[in-house]
């Protein structure tokens, strides 16, 4: 009985509204078509609601089974990204690195040179000598080398990848949504 009252409440609101304008002019033919078309109008609202009652409920109600299963999923979904970021930058280079050297340098050299010799008599004779050198120098050392350099970078560094996203609707606000729908559309089903 509760899926007539709306009907009929307009039905009911309709006729006497029109009752009342139609009261001032010529009352009896009026009221008459009023009635006709009251009538009408009931029986369409009645003929509507006993058509669409089955298929609406039935639609609704998987509607409603499709939201309670969307609450618990998971939308997954892929996003492309294909961008160039711009690096436009100093880079300051401020340290000192410590370099070992170890080694062994070879000298192999002749040396051509005069020497003085304290002769008898008291006189100094010069006499020009060649005195080869043949010796390894080793060489075991850590030498600290300072760098305070700035450094400019500009390029262009391009970024192509595709991320995969995957969003659970439950306890999200789309979860709250799809609840509240599924709620509001199960009372109407529940209605017809």
């Amino acid at each position: 009985m509760k899926k007539y009252y709306v009907p009929i409440a307009i039905a009911v609101a309709g006729v006497a509204v029109l009752a009342a304008l139609l009261v001032s002019f010529n009352a009896r033919n009026r009221v008459s078509r009023l009635e006709d078309t009251v009538s009408e109008l009931a029986l369409q609202a009645a003929l509507i609601q006993g058509v669409f009652q089955g298929p609406l409920a039935s639609e609704l109600n998987g509607v409603v089974e499709e939201l309670d299963s969307f609450q618990t999923s998971t939308i997954s979904f892929e996003v492309d990204i294909d961008e160039t970021i711009s690096v436009d930058t100093d880079f300051t280079l401020q340290r000192t690195v410590q370099v070992p050297i170890v080694a062994t340098v070879p000298i192999r050299e002749e040396l051509d040179t005069t020497i003085t010799i304290a002769g008898p008599l008291g006189v100094d004779i010069p006499l020009n000598v060649t005195v080869p050198v043949n010796v390894d120098v080793p060489i075991d050392l850590v030498v600290d080398i300072p760098i305070d350099e700035t450094v400019p970078i500009s390029t262009n560094i391009p970024v192509r990848l595709t991320v995969p996203i995957d969003v659970a609707v439950a306890g999200s606000p789309l979860a709250d949504l799809a609840a509240a729908l599924s709620e509001a559309l199960g009372g109407l089903a529940n209605a017809l």
